[in-house]
Order: C-alpha cells, then sequence, then structure tokens
C-alpha cells in the first residue's frame, strides 16, 4: 500500500489553509484515513478542522487500544459505527470543555476505513467533498451548505448516524482517493492556450504520473502550476491510495 496526500492553500484565502488531513492504523488490519474542510463562514476555520482531525486519531487510537485488550472487530460497519461514536463523545467533550460556540468547530469530514486483510473498504462522507474509486470520481455536493457533524452533537448518536447516506462501500479496489472540493476549484492564473481543458482533478486523482516519487501529489501541484498556470481557488486537502 502507498498513501500520497497533499494540503494546499487556495488563492482566494490568505492567511490558514481551512482543510486538514490525516490517516492512521487502527488494529492490526484496518486504516483510517481522512480529509477535513473547516467552514469557510465559521470562525477561525482551520483550528475547526485541525481539532476534529486530531479528536478523530485520538477516537482512533483509543479503540485500537480496546480492540488490543479484547476481541478485534473486522466488520467495517461496526467500526465505522465505534469511531464516530467515540469521536462524537470526545468532540462533544472537547467542545465543552473549551466553551467553543457552534461556528467554531464547523468542518465537513470524509473517511475511509480499509481492511487490508480482506481488501474491502468503507467510506462516509459528513457534508461535501470528492471520492475517486479506480477511476470513478463521486462528487458529493450539498449546494454549498454542508450538513457539518457540528449542527447534530447534541442529538441522539443511533438515529443520526443511520440517517447518513452519503456511503460507499469498496471491495479489491486499486486506487482510492479523497478530496476536499477544492479539487473542483482549480483556474488559471496565467493563461495559456495548450492548458485551457487541462483537467486537474484527473490529474491528481486518476493519472499514474509520478507514481514512483513519495511526493507525487507535491510534484504534480506543482507541475499543475508551472506547466498549466493551474491553482485552487479554495483550500485543498488530497489523500490518495494505491492498495
Amino acid at each position: 500500500m502507498k498513501i500520497y496526500h497533499t494540503l494546499h492553500i487556495g488563492t482566494a484565502h490568505t492567511n490558514h489553509c481551512e482543510d486538514y488531513l490525516m490517516y492512521c492504523e487502527i488494529g492490526a488490519n484496518t486504516w483510517l484515513f481522512a480529509v477535513l474542510d473547516g467552514c469557510t463562514m465559521g470562525h477561525e476555520s482551520y483550528f475547526a478542522s485541525a481539532l476534529a482531525g486530531k479528536v478523530l486519531k485520538k477516537s482512533a487510537r483509543e479503540l485500537a487500544f480496546l480492540w488490543w485488550k479484547n476481541e478485534y472487530t473486522t466488520d467495517l460497519n461496526t467500526v465505522l459505527k465505534q469511531l464516530l461514536e467515540r469521536f462524537f463523545g470526545n468532540f462533544k467533550s472537547i467542545k465543552n470543555q473549551m466553551l467553543l460556540e457552534q461556528h467554531e468547530i464547523l468542518s465537513t469530514v470524509q473517511l475511509f476505513l480499509y481492511d487490508t486483510q480482506n481488501q474491502r473498504g468503507k467510506i462516509i462522507v459528513l457534508g461535501d467533498g470528492v471520492v475517486c474509486v479506480d477511476g470513478v470520481i463521486t462528487e458529493f455536493e450539498q449546494d454549498n451548505k454542508p450538513d457539518y457533524f457540528g449542527y447534530h452533537l447534541d442529538e441522539d448518536f443511533e438515529p443520526w448516524f443511520e440517517s447518513q447516506g452519503q456511503r460507499m462501500s469498496i471491495k479489491h479496489a486499486k486506487d482510492v482517493s479523497l478530496a476536499t472540493d477544492g479539487i473542483m476549484s482549480f483556474e488559471q492564473f496565467d493563461l495559456r492556450d495548450e492548458s485551457q481543458d487541462f483537467d486537474a482533478a484527473h490529474f491528481l486523482l486518476l493519472d499514474p504520473y509520478f507514481i514512483k516519487s513519495e511526493q507525487m501529489l507535491f510534484q504534480k501541484m506543482l507541475l499543475l502550476e508551472k506547466e498549466h498556470g493551474l491553482k485552487p481557488l479554495d483550500d485543498l486537502a488530497v489523500i490518495r491510495v494505491i492498495l
């Protein structure tokens, strides 16, 4: 398994990148990957996405520790539910401890859980974002009004979890990417006729160029800027996993 990632501030933002990404191993055979996008209209959105990412990693490590002490489960639906329930509890506790307001905690979350032994995966998108599985790009778009998980922290977890319809199940996939919606915001800052129709999302999420380099996505971002005059207007976080 090869993991590539990049985090890039958009041209419309000047001080902070409001996106975040993380990945870690849970137990012996399960990996967690996530990209997060803070609400631009929120307050200090870079903090919201980073906080959510850190709490997600904390929750995953706690779950892995519990599995180490008790029986390990390979059912990814169960893993996903246990992880998000623990994430909600931890996030709500930290929110209350820090006296944070709702507009300070708004971030989208895209999760990809992968079982390396059985070669199966589960993806859930909380809010909006882009997922690419073996060359098929799926855009989850909520009319620029994402249903942030931060709106639902005071609700019962069970019905909220069951109501989440933006899910995907994968089996024996070879190439999986998660990206924030900045992947669709590339614009030309340097007009070049030969680059008018160049598809930046396809290049980053599907094309194998630079595949042998650990810095594949970083190199592709440089090439998009230097050779094609393209930059993302919005912040961008991408994780691409070659399985």
